[in-house]
């Protein structure tokens, strides 16, 4: 078992998916559905920047780690085409977010287009990690 993961590809991947989620959560695709949901009004002058820091420190740590955990599957499952690659990102998805969509629609009350509107992001995101590592990385 190799837990060397490139370091290289870890932050590519993380950087492609903070763009990713950027359009993701703008007013392109997804940002009134989603602030409706959350009850968030968008007015400049009362943004937390603080707050906004916070977020996006923790939010780039979690896909990094999002990074390692594809890239060390990918390695150590010897995921060497991208048919491999789309099953490895169907378990990782449905095991990770099936659950919490399921959990937010039917305990919270949640619509359930706006869970699968964050939670298919989630799916994006494995989705790109997996191409990296499968084009590059091997």
């Amino acid at each position: 078992m190799t837990y060397n993961i490139d370091w290289v590809l870890m932050l590519l991947g993380t950087a492609i998916n903070m763009v990713i989620g950027s359009i993701w959560y703008s007013p392109v695709l997804f940002a009134k559905e989603w602030m409706d949901d959350i009850n968030l009004v968008y007015e400049e002058e009362e943004i937390d920047i603080a707050r906004m820091v916070k977020v996006y420190v923790f939010l780039i740590i979690s896909l990094l780690f999002m990074g390692y955990l594809v890239g060390f599957l990918v390695m150590n499952l010897h995921i060497i085409d991208m048919r491999m690659g789309l099953s490895l990102v169907l378990i990782l998805w449905i095991g990770s977010s099936l659950p919490v969509i399921i959990k937010r629609w039917g305990f919270e009350g949640k619509d359930i287009r706006i869970c699968m509107i964050n939670n298919v992001y989630n799916f994006i995101c494995y989705l790109t990690l997996v191409m990296i590592y499968v084009r590059y990385g091997l």
